[in-house]
């Protein structure tokens, strides 16, 4: 639950930074910040992999990583508009916060637990 929560405010970091801290973003040290947030996530979500009752979310928070980090380096690589690394970051932060939230709060009913 821990790395769910932890996961959910890096998340939201990411989309403060890519709304309200565009400077950041658009500068060169991006693209080590957002590797390393990449890998952070990654990391979270292997250790959220085996404490949650579904997987999934962290699944697609761990697919979410790879995409971060995919996009960085291929924004270190090539030149790319200011509006896609603006939009890349506040999708892959936003869905990791949704989804790490909702692993976190999610608790299936007594009945559910019963049955299996």
């Amino acid at each position: 639950m821990l790395s769910n929560i932890a996961s959910t405010i890096l998340g939201l970091l990411l989309v403060y930074a890519s709304v309200l801290d565009q400077h950041l973003v658009l500068s060169p040290a991006w693209t080590w910040l957002g590797s390393i947030a990449g890998v952070a996530i990654i990391a979270l979500a292997l250790r959220s992999r085996g404490l949650d009752y579904h997987p999934w979310h962290a699944n697609t928070a761990l697919v979410l990583g790879v995409f971060l980090i995919a996009a960085t380096l291929i924004e270190r690589a090539i030149a790319t508009p200011n509006a896609a690394v603006t939009w890349i970051v506040f999708w892959a932060g936003l869905l990791v916060a949704f989804f790490a939230l909702w692993a976190a709060l999610y608790r299936p009913s007594a009945e559910v637990m019963a049955e299996e």
